[in-house]
């Protein structure tokens, strides 16, 4: 961070703790700079993340002459997520930071900040968490009741002190593969709904609603809400991370169903690509990569 050009960092004790106080120009306020606030770990994390900020906007088809800039214009937006003020100005991004770039930023910041995703989920896997935190349950050094939430930000800071947490943009690229004893990955990707027809089926006049573009939240309900845990028990996505096909196959019944998750899989059953970040577990596939994962979020690309 201390590479970014313009930016000037102060370093506080606050109750024992250091916290660093950052001013950064903001790229989508023209001549507007802003107060950021990190605590120490919180910088470890994201300075991980920035170190191979190059690759991923390679990866992620930023041609070479534009590269230095879109780092430098990533990193401000990416270090803004983290502002403690309101500002009600509307923002004017610079054009260097396409919807993508955007969204990567964002993505970046809940990478190192997984509370962010918790509070967006699209899929949250309860089951997957409370066997994660039976089997480090003696590492962790926590006896109080916890909540499935509370078990998932205890299992990532201990995966995350000891270096057990991959950053997947960066790693997830040709030549380059996980390390062994690593436990959890963040991924992004889009990814696109393998829709089951058979499904379908059971629900009546569901695939003429989806076919004539008609409002079909009924559909997604009745889809993926059902009560039966037999009926439709594993939805499968295909898509790509980083420049690596990959499969991801989630259990229905952990679905997160509210208002923006119906809008998204109602876009989905139509065929939309999505947005996808969050964290999961990964096995070799044939062609590119298996995801199993933990919690993540989903909006249309």
């Amino acid at each position: 961070m201390s590479g970014v050009a313009g930016v000037s960092v102060q370093a506080r004790d606050i109750h024992g703790g250091v916290h660093l106080h950052l001013t950064v120009s903001d790229p989508f306020r023209s001549g507007a700079a802003r107060q950021v606030e990190l605590d120490e770990r919180t910088a470890d994390a994201l300075a991980v993340a920035l170190r191979d900020l190059d690759v991923c906007l390679t990866a992620l088809g930023v041609p070479g002459p534009d590269l230095p800039n879109a780092v430098d214009q990533v990193t401000r937006a990416v270090l803004l997520q983290f502002q403690r003020e309101h500002d009600p100005t509307p923002p004017n991004p610079p054009a260097v930071l396409t919807p993508a770039l955007r969204r990567f930023a964002r993505d970046l910041a809940a990478y190192v900040e997984p509370e962010r995703l918790l509070t967006t989920s699209f899929y949250f896997s309860t089951r997957k968490v409370v066997a994660f935190h039976r089997a480090y349950q003696c590492h962790l050094a926590d006896d109080r009741p916890l909540s499935p939430e509370q078990r998932f930000l205890a299992l990532h800071r201990y995966f995350r002190s000891r270096d057990r947490l991959l950053f997947g943009p960066a790693h997830l690229l040709p030549g380059t593969q996980p390390a062994d004893d690593a436990q959890w990955v963040f991924f992004t990707g889009d990814f696109t709904l393998v829709r089951d027809d058979g499904a379908l089926d059971q629900v009546p006049n569901a695939r003429q609603a989806l076919d004539a573009g008609k409002e079909s939240y009924h559909v997604v309900t009745a889809v993926f809400g059902a009560r039966d845990p037999f009926f439709y028990p594993y939805v499968e996505f295909n898509g790509r991370v980083s420049t690596m096909d990959a499969v991801m196959t989630v259990s229905r019944k952990h679905l997160v169903l509210n208002s923006n998750t119906v809008t998204a899989l109602t876009l989905a059953l139509r065929g939309a690509p999505l947005a996808v970040a969050g964290f999961g577990t990964l096995a070799p596939a044939d062609s590119g990569v298996q995801i199993h994962p933990i919690v993540f979020r989903a909006e249309r690309a």
